[in-house]
C-alpha cells in the first residue's frame, strides 16, 4: 500500500486556512504563521526561512506545491497537494484519488473552461493579481520554443503525483523555474513544462465541478 501525504500552503494575508475533515493520512499546511481555523492540519512554519528571499506571498506558497521530494524524500509514496482555498468533505477523499492515480507518476483534473494555454492567457489578462506580470511575454516565449498547446490544459487546484519519480521531479523543477523567471501564473507554465520536460499527462475522470469530495471556499481577497 501507498504511503501518502497531503499537503498544502498558505503565505500571506490574502486567504485563511480552512478545517479538514480525517482522509487517514498526515496533512501538512505549509504557512508562514499559525492558522488557528486549520483544524486536522498539521502547521508547519518552520520551512519560512526557506523562502524567504521570494517577496511575493504567493510565489513563496508555490515553492512547497513544486518540491514535493525535498519535503517528503522517501518517506512518503505520493503526495497530494491541494489549494488552500478548497473544503474537503469526504473522508474517502484520498483513497479514492490515489486509485484514479494509479501507477502513473502524476495526474490533473482537466480544465473545466478551456482546452488550451492561448486560451487560458486570454483569460488571466483582465483578472487584478495578474495585472503587471509579463504574461504575455511569458507565453509567447513558449510558442517561440516549439510549444504546440495541443495537450489540453491542466487544473493545478489538486495534484496527485509520485514525487520521487524522476519524470515528475524533471517536472516540478522546470516549473518553478518558470514560475521564478516569469510569473507565479502557474497554470500558464505547467503545460509548457510538461511538454519541455516529456511528462505524460494522465487527465482524472472528472472535471473540479463534477468530483465530491472538496468544494471551493470563499477567498478573502483576490490580490
Amino acid at each position: 500500500m501507498s504511503r501518502v501525504i497531503l499537503f498544502s500552503s498558505l503565505f500571506g494575508d490574502y486567504d485563511i486556512a480552512r478545517p479538514i475533515t480525517d482522509v487517514g493520512v498526515e496533512c501538512v499546511l505549509f504557512s508562514d504563521k499559525p492558522q488557528p481555523s486549520a483544524h486536522g492540519w498539521i502547521v508547519d512554519t518552520a520551512h519560512t526561512q526557506t523562502v524567504k528571499q521570494y517577496s511575493h506571498p504567493r510565489l513563496k506558497a508555490k515553492y512547497f506545491k513544486m518540491h514535493a521530494a525535498e519535503l517528503f524524500g522517501t518517506s512518503y509514496d505520493v503526495s497530494i497537494y491541494l489549494d488552500a482555498s478548497w473544503i474537503v468533505e469526504s473522508p474517502f477523499f484520498v483513497k479514492e484519488l490515489v486509485e484514479q492515480l494509479g501507477d502513473d507518476p502524476i495526474a490533473f483534473f482537466p480544465h473545466r473552461w478551456r482546452n488550451n494555454v492561448k486560451d487560458e492567457l486570454a483569460a488571466h489578462l483582465p483578472i487584478q493579481k495578474y495585472w503587471g506580470l509579463p504574461i504575455e511575454r511569458q507565453v509567447a516565449s513558449y510558442f517561440a520554443d516549439g510549444f504546440k498547446d495541443d495537450a489540453g490544459l491542466m487544473e493545478m487546484t489538486c495534484i496527485p503525483a509520485r514525487h520521487n519519480d524522476e519524470r515528475v521531479k524533471a517536472f516540478y523543477e522546470s516549473w518553478w523555474a518558470e514560475n521564478v523567471k516569469w510569473s507565479y501564473a502557474d497554470q500558464l507554465s505547467a503545460p509548457y513544462c510538461a511538454w519541455k520536460t516529456g511528462l505524460p499527462i494522465k487527465y482524472l475522470a472528472q472535471n473540479l465541478d463534477a468530483q465530491k469530495w472538496f468544494r471551493l471556499a470563499a477567498w478573502r481577497a483576490d490580490i
